[in-house]
């Protein structure tokens, strides 16, 4: 008879408190038909921490087997039905339960057979009723803390399937390949990657001496001697930015490696290498773009100057000569004025074409900027063959181009010096050609003209001076004086001009004209304008000290073409500002029209960067060349300042006097300041006053002074 009805299990979870015990604890299966037993045995284990089922039959008990886990089974032997033996050999056929520990409780002492027919069905132990509850509950007490123990040894394993399961996965989708190495160097281990990029099997590779992947053929190698076998002994890592792997019958790979000794107990080496095949090339068009010009092909000036000094070395070793051609095309400026940038562009390219048509396989071209191309000739047997590549280009260059609808001529003039007579150094190679390409335009154009000792002279002159700039910038020789800005109606002082000046040692003071040019072809006019910016930062500092300055009066500092297409002008300015504490609007950014080159977008850009910045942006010489009414819409200019060539014509043109009137009226509506420079007469400053021009500059206002000197004429306070 079945009690299941009549007893109600402890696995209840009528409360929130029984539904969480009953999750906690291990589950104890007690099966008898008899109530009483079940209660007594229930009673018994009440101490111990683990939850009664009770039940009256095999078939429920089968039954609640099917979905409850449970850690101990009670079974009674005699049962109506079902047996505790059927029950036994079902519940050991069922894969969930296999492993249940089964205790017999029978109420009559078996006989030897049904002792063994129980074990044979699954029983670990019997119990006699009436039994001693101490022993019953001492048995199952072991048998809870044995199914807790394989409990947690189940999950150990688990965790430990998973853990390599997630390790395997790491490795096998992994971009780089791995590779485990024996301590006496065979392959033990090669993830997938390994396999793809040597192209090997994992059956080819395990086994296979690792050393022989770091040599060109299969002879035997010596692996105890090898870096790596000396990193496993001495427990040290082993990194190869760049080496070559030889996997059989494939081309060699490149790769990045490291090699690791392995940790803990385990012997043997992991290696991880990095294929760096696509990072070699990237590199190489990177450094190939580094020195080549972007426009034509040629190689370009750090191109061109790589090359010369390994032609040079090889020429000195060889004793052989070489020449140098500077070739520069006759008034390019015209066609990109006339026809633009994209025309003058299509010209370069187009001429770099011809060039390398007529010149010889060894010889080397590149394109230094803008319109000038440089040429080496290796293996010069005399001065006649430079003369002779000179006269080809000359006349390759005879025929028009053709350019859409436009037919252009093009020509240029060649500059010629030799090794080693005009010089022994890439400087004085490419000075020596410089000097000489200009000779050929004084003479004429489409000419060419061979270094001469006259020119020599003047290049060493040349360079010598250029050491004195170089000296004066270093013993702080350069010092500013200022020109004032002044009001043609009131005579009050409404702007300055810092004039940067040099005196060298025992010499009269340079103005910079006479050594501005100089400063523009050696590329120290950043190095100048710099200092020339930082000392009149720090006079601008000194007057707003001393509040002798308001901020209707500007401080002006010249930039040249070069500066303002630094990317780093606005930070250094910014700098500067901060440094000596001047507001932006004390300071004005004069420039001319010249350095306006508006196809390049970083000179765009730090116009517009610096006026929101607050400065003041000045563009001098007005008058001198045309489409300043475009500039003065593009960009953010405060200040115009009328040339001085347009001043020297005025009293005779009254063309020009209506231009003056015209811009005075123009600035006049935009906001803009106007003055006119260069003002060196009384009558000059009349004419200007009557025109309605506000403010002018120039000797006839005053000479650039000193502070002091400034000090003493206008008082600002």
């Amino acid at each position: 008879m079945a009690h299941a009805d009549l007893i109600a299990p402890r696995h209840d979870t009528g409360t929130p408190a029984a539904a969480a015990k009953s999750e906690r604890l291990p589950v104890v299966l007690s099966i008898d038909d008899k109530a009483v037993n079940l209660r007594v045995i229930e009673v018994v284990l009440e101490p111990l921490p683990c939850q009664v089922v009770s039940l009256g039959s095999g078939e429920e008990a089968l039954k609640y087997l099917l979905t409850q886990p449970v850690s101990v089974i009670l079974l009674d032997v005699s049962m109506p039905g079902m047996d505790g033996y059927e029950v036994a050999m079902l519940i050991r056929g069922r894969r969930q339960t296999r492993s249940t520990p089964i205790l017999f409780i029978t109420a009559a002492m078996c006989e030897e057979q049904d002792i063994q027919r129980g074990y044979s069905c699954g029983a670990i132990d019997y119990l006699v009723k009436p039994f001693d509850p101490l022993t019953l509950r001492s048995k199952v007490r072991l048998l809870l803390e044995y199914d807790q123990q394989k409990r947690q040894l189940l999950s150990a394993y688990q965790r430990l399937d998973e853990q390599r399961d997630y390790y395997q996965s790491l490795l096998s989708s992994a971009g780089e390949g791995v590779i485990g190495v024996s301590p006496d160097g065979i392959v033990r281990f090669a993830n997938p990657a390994t396999q793809n990029l040597l192209g090997m099997s994992a059956e080819h590779l395990v086994g296979y001496p690792i050393q022989q992947l770091f040599h060109e053929s299969d002879r035997a190698t010596d692996w105890d001697s090898s870096p790596f076998a000396i990193a496993c002994r001495d427990n040290v890592e082993v990194l190869h930015e760049e080496t070559m792997l030889y996997p059989p019958g494939r081309p060699p790979l490149p790769v990045s490696l490291r090699c690791s000794p392995m940790g803990g107990q385990q012997q043997g080496l992991v290696v991880i290498f990095r294929d760096i095949r696509q990072q070699l090339e990237t590199e190489s068009q990177l450094r190939q773009q580094a020195l080549t010009d972007y426009l034509t092909g040629l190689l370009n000036r750090n191109g061109f100057t790589i090359m010369l000094e390994k032609v040079l070395s090889h020429a000195e070793r060889s004793h052989q000569g070489l020449g140098l051609l500077f070739l520069d095309l006759d008034r390019f400026k015209e066609i990109n004025d006339r026809l633009g940038h994209k025309v003058g562009d299509i010209v370069l390219q187009q001429v770099a074409e011809r060039l390398r048509g007529c010149l010889r396989r060894e010889d080397h071209i590149a394109r230094l900027g803008g319109d000038e191309f440089i040429i080496i000739l290796e293996q010069l047997e005399s001065p006649d063959r430079a003369a002779y590549s000179a006269q080809r280009i000359i006349a390759a260059l005879e025929p028009p181009l053709q350019i859409d609808d436009d037919t252009l001529t093009v020509r240029a003039s060649i500059g010629i010096a030799t090794y080693p007579d005009c010089g022994r150094t890439v400087t004085s190679l490419i000075e020596a050609a410089d000097v000489a390409m200009y000779r050929a335009k004084e003479e004429g154009h489409h000419l060419y003209h061979f270094f001469t000792t006259e020119m020599n002279q003047r290049v060493q002159e040349r360079l010598r001076r250029e050491q004195q700039l170089r000296q004066a910038l270093a013993e702080q020789q350069l010092f500013l004086l200022y020109q004032p800005q002044q009001d043609l109606h009131n005579g009050r002082l409404v702007g300055i001009e810092a004039l940067l000046r040099w005196q060298p040692p025992g010499q009269p003071v340079q103005p910079a004209g006479a050594f501005l040019p100089l400063l523009e072809e050696s590329g120290l006019i950043m190095a100048f304008g710099e200092r020339s910016i930082e000392l009149a930062c720090r006079q601008r500092a000194a007057w707003l000290v001393e509040g002798w300055l308001d901020s209707a009066c500007p401080l002006s500092i010249n930039l040249s073409a070069r500066q303002l297409a630094d990317d780093k002008l606005p930070g250094k300015l910014d700098y500067m500002l901060k440094h000596y504490g001047i507001p932006p609007a004390l300071i004005e950014l004069e420039f001319h029209e010249a350095a306006l080159d508006q196809h390049n977008t970083k000179v765009i850009e730090n116009l517009h960067c610096l006026g929101m910045m607050g400065l003041r942006l000045a563009l001098d010489d007005f008058g001198s060349e045309l489409g300043e009414l475009a500039i003065l819409r593009r960009f953010p200019i405060s200040t115009l300042k009328i040339g001085q060539a347009l001043i020297k014509t005025l009293a005779d043109s009254p063309r020009d006097q209506a231009i003056i009137t015209a811009t005075a009226q123009l600035t006049r509506a935009l906001g803009i300041r106007l003055l006119a420079a260069g003002v060196e007469t009384p009558a000059q400053r009349e004419l200007l006053q009557a025109l309605g021009i506000p403010a002018a500059q120039g000797h006839s206002i005053a000479k650039p002074m000193t502070p002091g000197e400034l000090a003493a004429r206008f008082d600002r306070r």
